[in-house]
């Protein structure tokens, strides 16, 4: 569920919201550090500038 709905806030800014909270989420209690450091790369790279989630990325 976390790459369905990361992937699709990065093509569709309406599920950005759903993405924080997902991104947020894992950062605060997936004890696998490498696929939540891969997913904040990703996102940080590849969301629209301006997106909320770049803030979000680079704090977790």
């Amino acid at each position: 569920m976390v790459i369905e709905t990361l992937e699709r806030a990065l093509r569709d800014r309406s599920a950005e919201g759903e993405a924080a909270g997902v991104l947020v989420g894992t950062a605060l209690n997936d004890d696998d550090a490498d696929f939540v450091e891969f997913w904040c790369v990703q996102v940080g790279t590849r969301a629209v500038p301006g997106s909320p989630l770049l803030g979000l990325a680079a704090c977790a």
